[in-house]
């Protein structure tokens, strides 16, 4: 689910908006071995690189060993 968002500036009509994505950790999952657990971070940007919104996400993911091969 999403953590607290935040909106430390107004975003306003006609702004450019640009987001960057990072991932701030990973665990295993206790209740599910096959997959782990994945934090990112979001934050907006406007087109003056002023932040205006971020939030942090966790999802459920199949771990890379798991995960079917492809070809």
């Amino acid at each position: 689910g999403l953590e607290p968002v935040r909106c430390p500036a107004l975003l306003l009509v006609g702004d450019t908006v640009h987001v960057e994505t990072e991932l701030v950790a990973m665990r295993p999952s206790e209740s599910r071995p096959r997959n782990g657990i994945l934090t990112f971070e979001h934050r907006g940007y406007n087109q003056r690189d002023v932040l205006i919104a971020t939030c942090r996400r966790n999802v459920l993911m199949l771990r890379a060993a798991d995960r079917p091969e492809q070809s």
